[in-house]
């Protein structure tokens, strides 16, 4: 009789060590696939990460094993002190990662990441952005699309990473999402990039964790209920659709 699968064990967030950063993410459901979040304070800074590895869940869940070792050691060794360039750091970090998720005797891993570190007292948020994951910024009452700024992750050894920066204001926001958000499908249409900026341009009064489970909700329920079970909360959809994950920041001065 064959052993059960036994995947990697990945270690846990540690909510409340953030030091009052509004930072959350979820998973809606139990994660089949290759998303991957992570989130780390150090020092005066927060350091997180959100990735969606390609692949089938036993090696995607392995290499974000890997992934978790390489950013939690390596922040800690590139983001401690307090005169630290934060742009080559987190473009350094981006390439630690990198690395971590090439698997030499196998085929590369497409995996798209974004790679971000907050600097709480200044309000700056810098960060790397590669692929296709879908990140937004509300500023004030407007909310637009962070376009990418590099290779997806898992590709290639030399990979170069270059950092963005964002000055946060008070209020303003900062959303990630994995693609089974905004391709959640339902007949041939789907979810959208633009109802997810709809969502968070209404979601002032909302909580990081409140952000990321409206969005993950409202996603889930276009692709797994007609417009004809709204109005019979007893019949359920089909229930299949991708990982939905979310990661959300919003800055409030202390």
């Amino acid at each position: 009789m064959a052993s059960p699968l036994i995947e990697p064990a990945l270690l846990p967030v540690d909510w409340s060590g953030l030091g009052g950063v509004d930072l959350h993410a979820r998973y809606f459901s139990e994660c089949r696939g290759g998303d991957f979040y992570d989130v780390l304070p150090v020092g005066e800074r927060v350091l997180f990460f959100l990735t969606d590895i390609a692949g089938p869940r036993p090696k995607a869940q392995e290499l974000a094993q890997k992934a978790q070792i390489a950013f939690r050691a390596k922040s800690q060794e590139f983001f401690q002190g307090t005169e630290v360039n934060e742009s080559d750091a987190i473009a350094e970090l981006a390439h630690a990662v990198n690395l971590s998720l090439i698997d030499e005797s196998e085929k590369v891993r497409f995996a798209p990441t974004f790679l971000g570190c907050f600097n709480r007292p200044l309000g700056i948020l810098t960060y790397c952005n590669g692929g296709n994951l879908l990140a937004l910024y509300r500023e004030g009452a407007q909310a637009h699309v962070l376009e990418s700024g590099g290779m997806p992750l898992g590709l290639f050894t030399h990979t170069t990473f270059e950092a963005a920066v964002l000055v946060l204001q008070e209020g303003d926001a900062l959303l990630l999402t994995t693609k089974g958000v905004p391709e959640s499908t339902r007949g041939k249409e789907q979810f959208g990039v633009e109802r997810v900026i709809r969502l968070l341009t209404a979601s002032n009064s909302l909580s990081a964790s409140q952000l990321c489970e409206t969005v993950l909700r409202r996603a889930h329920d276009f692709a797994t209920r007609s417009w004809w079970q709204g109005l019979l909360p007893g019949v359920k959809g089909s229930g299949d659709h991708e990982d939905l994950t979310a990661l959300a920041l919003l800055h409030h001065r202390r």
